[in-house]
């Protein structure tokens, strides 16, 4: 099953991914259902498909659902503070900066230039010879006693370290033999901590393959923005769903969806299976699940998520969106141009018409919904305006 167009797969799969009517967005479904699901699939499989319809407006009844007042908790602003500490964040990852020090001595923790001959009953080895360079002393990249035979010794020096080669080495013809490397110490720097105040230019260079600390530090603001705009997104939309719930009340779910909703979803993870070369049993191990557990954690969702499935269509119904063929071909252009189908033929093979039409009208439905919300944003700053009465949707 190929990567598929997010408003699609979202919708598809709400019962994995969202909080439906009353469901926790903080714990819907486990972590391990969720790391499951965060797969890459890649193989062909069984159309997905709608063997029961319905009425929706027989099973919900709908109140106020335009210009609902909702209030998204969280703070999406991006400061200079915010983008600082992800800054020192990630330098601590990068390592120290190198420089040349006002010594000659070498210590441990410096990187020191060097070349080396080894050699066994006097005689050179393949791949103990090497010139300029680079080892950090205590890294533990060269054999057990040639980094701290260097300790205390001076650049330009040249120093003979009568070494062994472990038992375990992993070229069996070196293993457990003596050997002598002759050294000489070309030069040395210090490591030195980088903080944002003192990275310059040339480590971020060798570090990130940036030119300069302006380009950087424009790259860092810039991903953070994205999370947070998604980040702002998703609670949105789960905001809107939580009061769309509240707002409307339904009555009961036609006989059987619950259970096909499962089934769909089993699909998916078995299709999911199988993209991975494997049987679902062996995937869900991975994840210290069995299939059980899995059902399990999709049944705390599954109520939910119909719930809120039979609102969204009804609401479509209600505004005319199922007789609008304008609009569903639309959607589906935008499907497929997003989803990298070829024809409407190629995504029904996947996704059976039935099927898109569904997620096509809850889509419309959410939209309508969002764009009428009066959103306020409690998180975010005194100085600036926390109201939207219109938010972009895809």
């Amino acid at each position: 099953m190929k990567k598929k167009a997010i408003g699609l797969v979202l919708l598809a799969l709400m019962i994995i991914f969202a909080a439906g009517c009353g469901n926790d967005k903080n714990n819907a479904g486990t972590e391990a259902t969720e790391s499951v699901a965060a797969t890459e699939q890649g193989t062909e499989s069984e159309p997905f498909t709608d063997s029961i319809t319905y009425d929706a407006s027989k099973y919900v009844e709908l109140g106020d659902y335009k210009g609902m007042e909702v209030t998204v908790d969280g703070n999406f602003d991006v400061t200079d503070d915010d983008v600082k500490k992800e800054v020192e964040l990630e330098l601590s990852m990068m390592g120290p900066d190198y420089l040349v020090p006002n010594r000659e001595i070498v210590e441990d923790g410096d990187m020191v230039n060097i070349d080396y001959v080894g050699k066994i009953d006097g005689e050179a080895f393949d791949g103990g010879t090497a010139e300029a360079r680079d080892i950090v002393i205590g890294s533990g990249s060269l054999i057990d006693g040639f980094e701290s035979g260097l300790i205390g010794k001076k650049v330009r020096d040249v120093v003979d370290l009568n070494l062994k080669f472990p038992d375990d080495y992993a070229k069996a013809d070196l293993a457990g033999k003596d050997a002598v490397f002759t050294v000489t110490i070309n030069s040395l720097k210090e490591p030195v901590d980088v903080t944002y105040d003192t990275m310059t230019d040339d480590y971020i260079k060798s570090k990130v393959g940036l030119d300069t600390v302006d380009e950087y530090l424009k790259e860092v603001r810039a991903a953070m923005e994205e999370e947070a705009a998604s980040a702002k997104e998703e609670q949105t939309a789960y905001a809107i769903l939580d009061k769309l719930c509240e707002v409307c009340k339904v009555t009961g779910h036609p006989e059987g969806l619950e259970e096909e909703r499962m089934k769909q979803s089993m699909q998916y993870y078995t299709d999911m299976a199988e993209a991975q070369g494997a049987d679902l049993e062996t995937m869900l191990s991975y994840y210290g699940m069995t299939e059980e557990m899995l059902r399990e954690d999709l049944k705390k969702s599954i109520k939910a998520s119909v719930d809120a499935e039979i609102i969204l269509l009804a609401i479509a119904d209600k505004e005319g969106f199922s007789d609008d063929e304008k609009a569903y071909e639309d959607y589906i252009a935008y499907v497929l141009s997003d989803g990298g189908y070829a024809s409407k033929e190629e995504l029904y093979s996947e996704f059976s018409e039935d099927y898109v039409r569904r997620q096509y009208r809850q889509d419309k439905a959410r939209e309508l919904v969002t764009d009428n919300a009066v959103i306020t944003y409690a998180g975010a700053k005194e100085t600036e305006s926390t109201t939207e009465t219109e938010t972009e949707t895809e």
